[in-house]
């Protein structure tokens, strides 16, 4: 992990209350310039840190920048995210998935915040515009027949409204296998 990431996971863990930079620094094993130049690259990137001198760093409790540290941060998961990508933009997370990391553990995670090229049930383009959604494809390698991978997608639309329910504090339904529904709108899991 980065100095910059692992900085972002100390202050993901600890968002709202401040760290200093000497303790980040002891706890990751780095230099404080270290802790300085990380916490200049993420706020660069749009994370909100704020800095009082004295007082050290602070993760805003607004801030909701997407980040594999942040999310690492508040996974709970053995295997699923543990190792996870988050890109701006990607033709499909599916595609690109398949294109370059196959060779990465089970549970790999691709997050893009867009796509170019996405793709729906029967090969049908998917719109996946900037700040719209989260697009995530989760490598997987099942040690189960494959007459059963059919229940993956099942078990992936209850995961997700269970997790938005337990977050957004509503729950969401699904209709057809794959397809989560918000306030009468539908959003896709495969």
């Amino acid at each position: 992990m980065s100095v910059k990431d692992a900085v972002l996971k100390a202050l993901e863990e600890a968002r709202g209350e401040q760290i200093s930079g000497a303790a980040l620094a002891r706890t990751l094993g780095v230099s404080r310039a270290a802790v300085w130049k990380a916490v200049g690259a993420l706020r660069e990137a749009g994370v909100a840190i704020d800095a009082a001198p004295g007082g050290g760093y602070l993760l805003r409790t607004e801030d909701d920048s997407l980040t594999a540290a942040g999310v690492g941060a508040l996974l709970e998961t053995e295997a699923f995210g543990r190792e996870l990508l988050v890109m701006p933009s990607l033709t499909s997370t599916n595609t690109v998935l398949k294109q370059e990391y196959t060779a990465k553990p089970h549970g790999f995670t691709l997050i893009a915040l867009e796509q170019s090229g996405g793709r729906g049930r029967l090969g049908r383009s998917f719109a996946s515009p900037p700040g719209s959604g989260l697009y995530i494809s989760v490598l997987m390698h099942p040690r189960f027949p494959l007459d059963k991978l059919h229940f993956v997608t099942v078990a992936a639309a209850v995961a997700v409204c269970e997790a938005i329910e337990q977050t957004a504090g509503f729950t969401p339904g699904i209709k057809w296998v794959n397809d989560v529904l918000m306030e009468e709108k539908s959003s896709v899991v495969s």
